[in-house]
Order: C-alpha cells, then structure tokens, then sequence
C-alpha cells in the first residue's frame, strides 16, 4: 500500500525555535525619551510598508557580493589566527547550508495557509482517528504588513513583537553573535530559520553557524518586513495555535486584525514561551503582558495613556479544546508519545504529517459500543436487557452474559478501561481509557491493582524452585504481622492448598504469604522486567499490603506485562527511549505506531522495517517453562470452579489463560485473559476515584469474555503450546508429593524438567482407631473393634482453623491398656517404652520370671495386629529381673510394629507382655529449592535473598536449621521452610539441616557467590 497526503503541500520538516527574553533585562533598563521613540517607531512601520526592498529586483551576484562584504568585515574584527580558522570553518558550513528558496513556497501555498494540521489514521489507512490541531483556529487567515491588502497584522501585535524579542529589528542584519555563544536571544529571522530551514534530526542543541548565515541571507534576501511577516503568521503560540491569526482566535474568539495592543502583549508572551498562555497558565500570562507593555513603553513605542489603558484591560479567553478526535483520545496521546520519541513533537503539531497507527477501526468501534451498552446495563438504564436490544450495529454486545444488574444501589456513574494487543507482535489493536465528564480529553488513568498482581508472586516462586502443586496454608497464621491487621478482610480460608488452587481462585493468603517468602522488593522488581514500569508499590508495609489495599497500575502496562506470559516470555513492542537513544536496554512499550509520511508522502517513520530505530524489539523477560507455568494455572478451568462455579463468564469456548483481580479498596475490578494469538484487559470502577462500591465480578469479566471471544473470531482454537522441557506427573492432591497408600486425591501436576517431586506425600496418615472409645487403638484393643481412618496432619498453627472447619483431629489418647500385673509383674518390657519411636539398634530391657521358669524369647509382628511373629536372637533358658533381655537391630526396618515376650513355664503355660513401638530410621529428605549451588547474585540487582527449602520425613520433622558459613542464622520447627538472607559479597557455603522426631537427620549444602 502506498500512503502519502491527499493535499499536494510542500513542506520542510522544521522546530519551531522561540526566543525567551530575559524577564530581568526589561526591568533593568533606563528609562529613555518616550516622545522620540513613539515618533521613531512610527517612522519605522511607516517607512517599512512605503518603502519596502525591491527583492525581484535584485541580482544574486549583488546580493551574494553584498554578504560577502559583511561576512569579510566580521572577520576583520578577529586576530589572524582566527580569520583562518572562522574562514576554514565557514566555507565548510556554506557548503551544507540548507537554500533558503523553500521559504517563498512555503508561505505561498494554499492561499498563503501555511498550517496543516497532521492526521492520524487506523492500520489500514483508511479511517481517520484524529486531526492534530485546535478547531477554534481552524478558520485561520493569512495576514500581510503591507497595509494596502485587505487582512494586516495590528500595529500593536508589530511594535509588541519587536520590543519583546528583537528591540533593533529594522537595524539588524539577522544575526546574534550572543546567541551563538550562550543559546540565547536568536533574531527573529534565526527562529524562522530554526522553524523552516534547519533539519531536526541535525540541529544543535544552541545555535549554530549555518543559523547565522542563513540569518544574514535572508535579511538580505527578502527584507526585514517579509521576514517578520512570515514569523508572526507561523510562529507557536501555544495550544496548537500556530501565526498569529490562529492564536488569536484560540485564545480571544476573533482574527488577530482586532486585536487590542493588551491582546496583542498576551500573544508575544506565548509566542516567547508557548506555555505562557492565557488558557494554560492566566496569572503568568498576564504578568508576562505587562511586561512587555512596560518594555514598549520603555523604549517608546506606546505612551502613557496607551499603557494604563492596556494595563487595565481585562483579558478574556475562550476555554481550551482539544483537537478533533473520531475515536479514543487517550489512544491518541499514545500515538503522539511514541511518535515523539523520533520525531520531535513540535514538528508533529505544526503538521503536515500522516500517522498509520495500528489501531484496528472496526474492533475499536465494538469495543466502544459494547462497553458503554454494558455500563448502562450496570447503571440499571432502561432498555438495556439484552433481550429488548437491537445489537445490528454492535454484534459484539450480542455475546455479553444474559444477566441484568441494578447499579441504583451502588450510585455512582461508572466508567471502563479496555485495551486488547497482539502480544506475539507487541501491537495495541484497541484500546479506550474510561471518560470523566468533567475532562475534555482521556487520560490513561492508574488503578489499586490488588490481587492482579498476583501472578507475578507466583511467578517468582516458580523461579525460585516451588511448582504448580506447592502446598500452602491458607489459615489465618499464614497472614504476615505486616498485614494482620486485614485478616478479617480475607474472608473464608481454604486450609491446605497448592498453588494452582490458590491462584486460579484469588486466595489472597496464600499469595501474601508467598510474597512475604520471595521478599516484596525482588517480586516487583520482575515484575517491572515484564513491563508494569510504573507501577507504584506503597512504601514500607505497603510492599506486603498492595494485594489488598493501595498502589497504581496502568492497564496498558498490565496488559503488556500478561502478554510476555502469553508470548512464552518473550516481550514485543517498541523502544521506549525517553532521549536516550543510547540506552542499551531501553523499556519495552506496546507498539500504536506503524508508519509515518510527509505531506509529499516521503516514509519518515517505518516501525515495520526491521532496519528502522522504531522496528519491535522481542527480549526475553523469562523462560518458556516458567510462563507456561503460570499460563496452565490460568487456563485451568476447572481450578476455576470452587470460586467461580460452572459455566462462568472466563470461559470463552476455546482455551483462555484468564484472572480476575480486585483490592479491598472497592475501587474497580478487574479482568485480564489471553488466547495464544490475543490478550484483552479491563478495568471497571467508578468514575469518582474517590469512592468505593460494591462491585460485581460478573459485570467485568462478563464485559471481557464479549471482547475476546469477538476479537478471536477469525483465529482458529488452538491451545497453548508445551515446552519441551515440561514433564507431566501424578501426584498427591494438595501436598504435590508423590501418592501415598493413605494419598485421598491423586492429579496429573506439570512441573519443569528436574524440578518434580521424589518425596512421598506425608500430609495424610492412617490411624487405626477404637470405634467405641474413639481412642488411638493399641495392641490390647480388640480387633473386632479396630478401623483404619485417614487423617489430614496439620501444623500446630492451623489447628484453630481445623476446629472451626470442623476438621477430624487425630485422638491424642490410647485405649486403656490391660497389662497383667503392671509393674509388679514379673514378665514386662521397660525399655523401650510403650509407643515410642526407636531407631537402629535399640537394646530391650525388662523382666522374665516367675515360679517354674523354664525360658524366653523376644519377638517381633508388623502392624498393630500381627499376622505372623519374628523371633529377635536365641531363646534364653536363665530369667532376668530388671536387667537386659536382648537386642533388636531395626536398620532395615519402619513402620508399626508390636516387641512380645514370651515366658514359658514348667507346666507348660506361657505368658506375654507386649509394646508398640514406631521404628524410624529413614533420615529427612531435604531439597534447597532456592538458591540453587553455583548461582551467583549481583547485589544492584538484589540486596537480599530466600532460601527456600523442600523437607519431607515419614513421620514428622523436629526442626530445621539454616546456617551460612558455619553461622546458624534460622532454626524452623514449622512449614514453610524458607528464611530471608540479607546478601553479603564473597563466596559462601548455605546449610540447611533438617532433624526428624526419631532423632534422625540429614542436611543439604549449596555453594553461591555474591558481587
């Protein structure tokens, strides 16, 4: 496709350069003969129209003589020396100076308008989304010195230009060897030629050479009144108000021909600083102008009555507008931040240019009439039930769920943010920042991010080691003190879940808890790195309390950061440079741009030529697998179900990773989601920011499934693709551990490659219990009466949430045992003790005796109630009163087991004596999920660390400790198993030793180096 303008322009690309007067050099001067310089002054407008330079009469050689000559005289003044070097310098810069011919082709086209305004269009060119100028100076005319024509510049606006900017105008050849020296004061004619002549891309940063010749050349060429008569009707002043006519009818209603000499100061102090404006910024405007009349009257070219007269004058504007927009403002000022980055602004807005965006005009307008349809159905308007809707010009709207909502109980006028992308090629298709009444233009607007944010938790845990099937507690002592005030803001807690679980459903405990793991500073910092830049975190506590309370995130730049997850971690977008085009590793924003044409449609700007500055940049943020991670929780739709039910409004009938995020503040809600190929995002609260209300999830998340299942129409169902470096494997549901006998749930959980469990669940147990006691059943309980039951092992710090969730406890009692003879007995077992656990070799004490004593033997069952018996060592024919009786060597053994002596007697009878005894002597299994050995931190980039351990024991941990160097910085009696490390540079040796309740323990070292 081949764009350029439609209007047949001929431009030059040029800055517009103003001159900023110094405020203190107009009061510092003297007072002078106000008589002589009104006279002067009239003598010089007067002399200036009749007598005007015959240019066309002039020959090029003479003219070329004449600056020679000047030229020559300057150098005269310098040392011989110097006239070398100036002349060597010179002639270089003569030969790149741009011609100043352009100048009458310029000013004397289309009807001598020299502004046209830049527009911007959709992707396909065909649709225009903006024109960037002020409608109030659209009907702007083109005005001459030259009394004899019909529209001339006031004599006001003349005098007041001149005595503001150039005081010896008429005198002046053009240059201003000071400005060349200290960036200030250019001629009028310099700031003509900075606007017209002088090629952005190359201009310096202070005047240069070529801006001093071509001053000379054009003062000689056209005269000082065509010079000034081309300033005044294209000089910037403010509010896209470009010539003194436009400005004149943006600011005061009416052509610059009836400006009064107060009007007319009003306009050169905006023309001297743009920002100095009436509209923008009154108080300083009108000090402004009565300096400049103090400096007229000054140098005397008003007197005393004209000066009180326009002192006293009360100066009214019009209120500001905004350019013309067809679609979405914000959007627009999108466009322009982007441009701006290669294209200085001031070229943008003098115009002239055409901007392809890469907004998609159709969708736009869906998205528009879809949205406003649904906020009128949560304001509870009539007509707006779907079934009493005509949707022919909004097909979208037909998707949104079938439900009403009343928004009269909440009161509020409500107001959204959407924005859908491509994140594979980083482009920002639609896009629509929720409009106040009381704004002309849309800004993007920030929002409390609250649990959207969560993700990016996980996200840096899954970095750090933990899975999708992690187990976390969400019980109320997993809350951090940081946050404990909020408790009761969490609502229902769920106990025992795995990640997956936690973050499919917007459980806030188990995310802050991980958050409190991962230390606050480091989970924002990568989140940054997938692009939430400006994402503000309260300062302090406010690191922990984000998820619920306060923060401001843009949705453009939560959109973005979804998208890297959905681009298998890979960020697409443009350069965002802010000046600094050296940057090596610039921020990455949304891409809205795609081309950008001259009015004689040369391509100024290609964003889709892979050699341009502006071409995508694809970096990646994070691995494959840890996106996919998250994008598999996210799609799970039956993870989904125990808070959203189903069906709900996050399934779209293809495969959608989805998440709908909300702050305690009751300030909006939101939705973000993603396909393969498209990702949407939106945002609905109220328009006052100020208030909360009572927000339902449906209104939002129904408005995004409309979105995404219209923008994905024409995309085929395809699902997310796998990594080849993730692994599928059973296990037990929620622990995440391999299955155990006693495992209630077993789940197929991804994981990646090397990072899968190899620890048998430990979270549930089998207990065998007296069904009429309820009592922990023990070798003397009558089978008949014994039952296996499952029980979930909670910590210590839950048991408070398992009592009120009425969860089974395990009985802490025994059945009362039936001992014959207790301790006077003569044959019993002392040591080891009833239920306790032993390990390795565990010599056995106790008695055998008795009247008739012919032997004894020790021997060993399996179980509670053993099917069969194992005899330990030789039957023993001599009795022992309180002595040793044998030795069990339990090394290759565990589990339950029941120790028996058995007496026998003379007459032939035995008796027995038993304990139940736990053999353990399987040490801890331990992991040190994070840090991992090798790993080398840099402390700019992180000042602290977590160490995250995995421990696993067939019947419980005593204690963890963690030492670095040799130095025990933690000891942990409790999951979670993970400690902050405040880093310190050199290499250093992480320990981490685990102690089972059987004594029993096992450890795990990794080495790192800190920078």
């Amino acid at each position: 496709m081949t764009r350029g303008p439609a209007k047949s322009r001929q431009r030059l690309r040029g800055k517009a350069a103003v001159g900023l007067f110094s405020q203190q050099s107009l009061m510092d001067r003297q007072p002078i003969n106000r008589v002589k310089f009104i006279v002067m002054g009239e003598i010089q407008i007067i002399n200036s129209r009749h007598h005007r330079k015959n240019i066309n009469s002039k020959s090029i050689p003479n003219r070329l003589a004449k600056f020679s000559i000047l030229i020559v005289l300057l150098l005269g003044v310098l040392g011989s020396f110097s006239i070398i070097s100036f002349t060597f310098y010179y002639t270089r810069e003569l030969q790149n100076l741009p011609s100043h011919e352009f100048l009458p082709a310029i000013f004397s086209s289309h009807g001598r308008k020299i502004y046209e305004p830049t527009e911007v269009f959709d992707r396909r060119g065909n649709h225009l989304i903006a024109v960037l100028e002020n409608p109030d100076g659209r009907n702007q005319e083109y005005l001459y010195i030259d009394e004899s024509r019909s529209k001339i510049l006031p004599e006001s606006l003349i005098l007041a230009t001149i005595a503001a900017i150039e005081p010896n105008f008429w005198n002046n050849p053009g240059i201003s060897w000071e400005s060349l020296q200290n960036n200030n004061r250019p001629t009028i004619a310099q700031i003509l030629i900075n606007q017209f002549l002088i090629d952005e891309q190359t201009k310096p940063t202070r005047p240069g050479i070529q801006e001093i010749l071509l001053g000379a050349q054009v003062i000689d060429y056209y005269g000082h009144e065509q010079i000034l008569e081309w300033y005044l009707n294209s000089v910037y002043y403010g509010n896209l108000a470009y010539g003194a006519d436009a400005a004149s009818r943006v600011y005061f209603g009416k052509s610059a021909t009836d400006l009064s000499l107060a009007e007319s100061a009003v306009l050169v102090a905006a023309a001297i600083s743009p920002q100095t404006n009436p509209i923008n910024s009154a108080e300083a405007s009108i000090a402004a102008k009565d300096q400049i009349l103090t400096e007229m009257f000054n140098q005397g070219l008003i007197n005393d009555d004209q000066l009180d007269e326009a002192l006293e004058q009360k100066i009214s504007t019009r209120e500001a507008k905004d350019f013309p927009i067809n679609l979405e403002p914000a959007y627009t000022n999108l466009v322009i931040e982007q441009v701006s980055q290669y294209i200085p602004v001031q070229q943008i807005f003098r115009g002239g240019l055409e901007i392809i965006t890469t907004l998609d005009y159709e969708l736009q307008e869906q998205v528009n009439c879809t949205v406003e349809f649904q906020l009128k159905r949560i304001d509870g308007e009539d007509g707006s039930n779907l079934e009493n809707t005509s949707f022919d010009d909004c097909e979208m709207a037909r998707l949104l769920p079938s439900y009403k909502q009343n928004g009269e109980e909440q009161g509020h006028k409500m107001v959204a943010d959407v924005a859908v992308m491509d994140p594979i090629q980083g482009q920002l298709l639609a896009f629509l920042a929720g409009k106040s009444e009381k704004e002309n233009l849309s800004r993007i607007n920030p929002h409390p991010p609250g649990s959207i944010l969560s993700p990016f938790i996980y996200l840096t845990s899954f970095a750090r080691g933990s899975s999708p099937s992690t187990l976390v507690w969400d019980i109320p002592a997993s809350i951090p003190p940081e946050v404990s005030d909020l408790e009761d803001e969490v609502g229902v807690f769920n106990g025992p879940v795995n990640i997956r679980t936690a973050l499919a459903n917007d459980y806030r405990t188990p995310a802050i808890q991980i958050l409190s793991q991962m230390d606050p500073e480091q989970v924002w910092q990568l989140a940054a790195r997938l692009g939430l830049t400006s994402l503000e975190v309260p300062p302090g506590n406010g690191s922990f309390r984000v998820l619920f309370e306060g923060g401001e995130a843009l949705l453009t730049e939560l959109v973005q950061a979804y998208g890297v997850l959905a681009n298998q971690g890979v960020m697409t977008g443009i350069a965002h440079h802010n000046g600094a085009l050296e940057n090596a590793n610039p921020p990455i924003q949304p891409q809205v741009v795609l081309q950008v044409y001259d009015e004689a449609g040369n391509v100024l700007l290609d964003c889709t030529d892979q050699l341009s500055d502006c071409r995508p940049i694809r970096r990646p943020v994070v691995t494959q697998e840890l996106a996919y991670l998250i994008t598999d929780i996210l799609s799970d739709e039956v993870a989904r179900w125990p808070s959203l039910g189903h069906p709900n409004s996050l399934e779209i009938g293809r495969q959608a990773a989805a998440k709908i995020g909300k702050s305690n503040e009751q300030a909006g809600v939101w939705t973000l989601g993603y396909t393969p190929e498209l990702i949407t995002g939106v945002w609905v609260g109220p328009e006052d920011r100020s208030v909360g209300i009572n927000m339902h999830e449906q209104w939002v998340s129904g408005l995004w499934r409309a979105i995404i299942q219209y923008a994905s129409r024409e995309y085929p169902a395809v699902d997310f693709s796998v990594p080849v470096k993730i692994s599928e494997v059973p296990v037990c549901n929620p622990s995440g551990m391999l299955p155990s006998t006693d495992c209630l749930q077993v789940v197929n959980e991804v994981f990646i490659q090397g990072n899968e469990p190899t620890q048998t669940d430990n979270l549930y147990k089998t207990y065998y219990i007296n069904t009429e006691s309820g009592r922990l059943a023990t070798v003397y309980t009558s089978p008949a009466l014994i039952e296996e039951k499952v029980f979930l092992l909670y910590p210590p710090e839950a048991e408070s949430w398992a009592t009120e969730a009425g969860i089974p406890k395990i009985p802490e009692d025994y059945d009362i045992l039936d001992v014959a003879g207790n301790q006077e007995s003569e044959i019993m077992i002392t040591v080891p003790q009833m239920f306790s656990t032993i390990k390795g070799t565990v010599p056995i004490f106790g008695r055998a005796a008795g009247d008739g004593f012919v032997s004894y033997r020790l021997q060993i069952g399996a179980g509670l109630n053993p099917d069969s018996w194992f005899q330990i060592g030789d039957e023993q024919d001599e009795p022992v009163l309180n002595g040793k009786l044998g030795t069990w060597d339990t090394i290759d053994l565990g589990g339950l087991y029941v120790l028996q002596l058995v007496v026998s007697y003379e007459d032939g009878s035995v008796s027995s004596s038993m304990v139940q005894v736990t053999v353990d002597n399987e040490r801890p299994q331990l992991d040190i999920r994070f840090p991992r050995d090798g790993d080398q931190f840099e402390i700019q980039d992180m000042d602290a660390i977590t160490i995250l351990v995995n421990v696993n024991d067939n019947l419980g941990i005593d204690k963890i400790e963690f030492s670095i160097d040799g130095d025990i910085i933690a000891s942990i009696e409790s999951p979670p198993f993970a400690v902050p490390w405040k880093l310190s540079r050199g290499d250093h040796v992480i320990r981490v030793t685990a102690h089972d309740q059987a004594g029993n323990k096992n450890d795990s070292r990794v080495q790192i180096t800190v920078k």
